[in-house]
């Protein structure tokens, strides 16, 4: 986010331009925003570990890494309010039959 807004780049060029600056940017803001949408983003990658994080599901209750098992997740988070994420439905149910809850938890 920059000033309010959400942008999206490819993580090739957030990488690029932070190599170019040098050390005395390091404590300014936006150095620090790309460096950790970065490191976001490199988190979400196929065998990385997610960063920690929590939030309250449909039931109320608190959800955090700790509910999940040694085994594959796919997290998706959406709302039912957002037609960009209510398009997405059909294809996670796709992806939730295709596996067994041992192999895959959607």
């Amino acid at each position: 986010t920059l000033s309010g807004l959400v942008f999206s780049v490819e993580k090739s060029i957030v990488e690029d331009a932070l190599k170019g600056f040098s050390k005395k940017f390091e404590k300014y803001p936006l150095y620090i925003n790309m460096k950790n949408s970065l490191q976001n983003a490199n988190a979400t990658y196929s065998g990385n570990l997610l960063p920690d994080f929590s939030f309250l599901d449909t039931s109320m209750q608190t959800f955090t890494l700790l509910n999940l098992s040694n085994k594959t997740y796919l997290l998706a988070f959406g709302a039912t309010w957002c037609g960009p994420c209510k398009k997405q439905i059909p294809n996670l149910k796709d992806i939730a039959n295709k596996y067994t809850q041992d192999q895959l938890e959607v």
